[in-house]
């Protein structure tokens, strides 16, 4: 396993006994890995979508725990060994989701709508550090520091990324943001 998969890993064993905490790092994963979808009914439904089972496993556990919902669950076979995870909230649940998580949708691309996170999420500071975890779990990498330290996490939407470099930066964390190609990429270099 690679260093980052070991770091996340240990990320995914930790869940924030307090409930504003857990809401910042599911607004966190939800905004960095799920999109907003029309289904056939015409009616919105989260999906996440992951590589990660042990993400996926956190997910389920605390969306189950802070809002007694659990998602259905299909698995997708990308190559020999990988699976792609993708998690599924009914219009009822997505819509309670939304509002305790203070998620909102961005403008509509070609696979449904990306979400963005307001930043009332983060106002206390254990909040900021669960909301940069989630953040991490869903679309971060961490390099090995005896090596080379770099730290990133990749962003689909520049407010979101704007949002997590504040939250960094909070912590006196020196983090910046480029784009690059379609994304977005928050990084930490020294």
């Amino acid at each position: 396993m690679s260093f980052s998969g070991e770091v996340k890993k240990e990320l995914c064993e930790q869940i924030s006994p307090a409930r504003h905490c857990r809401l910042a790092e599911i607004s966190a994963i939800i905004a960095f890995c799920g999109k907003l979808v029309v289904d056939k009914d015409q009616t919105l439904i989260l999906k996440l979508q992951t590589e990660s089972t042990i993400l996926t496993k956190k997910i389920f556990l605390l969306l189950k725990q802070v809002f007694r919902v659990s998602a259905e669950l299909t698995t997708k076979s990308v190559s020999a060994k990988k699976n792609l995870y993708e998690l599924t909230l009914s219009a009822e649940e997505t819509s309670l989701v939304l509002v305790a998580c203070k998620l909102s949708a961005a403008e509509e691309e070609k696979n449904g709508y990306p979400l963005m996170v307001e930043s009332t999420i983060v106002t206390k500071s254990c909040c900021r550090r669960s909301f940069i975890r989630g953040a991490f779990l869903a679309a971060g990498s961490l390099s090995n520091p005896n090596k080379a330290y770099h730290f990133e996490i990749v962003v689909g939407q520049e407010k979101n990324g704007e949002l997590l470099c504040e939250v960094m930066r909070s912590f006196d964390i020196d983090a910046k943001m480029i784009a690059r190609k379609y994304h977005y990429v928050v990084y930490v270099k020294e």
